[in-house]
């Protein structure tokens, strides 16, 4: 599991001196949501937040290339499936 492993791991910049993404942080994220409300990242995201505010179009699935607001790019992996690591 990814929180095991933390502990063996150095901090890119000191804490709370520069903005960073950070794909574990999401993964962390994930895990304490699905904790919290007994729903995946995704469906949470959904219940709470998407839904309530009328965002029908905003999804955490692949669509198609014609109803992006980002412009595709090759070089871009937004529909990779990262197993664990997707939020």
């Amino acid at each position: 599991m990814i929180v095991e492993g933390l502990s063996n791991v150095q901090a890119v910049f000191p804490l709370h001196s520069k903005p960073a993404y950070s794909n574990v942080a999401f993964t962390l994220l994930g895990y304490v949501v699905r904790k919290v409300t007994r729903l995946s990242f995704e469906a949470a995201v959904k219940k709470h937040i998407t839904m309530p505010l009328g965002m029908s179009r905003t999804t955490f699935t692949p669509i198609s290339e014609e109803s992006t607001v980002i412009a595709p790019n090759p070089d871009v992996l937004w529909s990779l499936d990262l197993g664990e690591y997707n939020p």
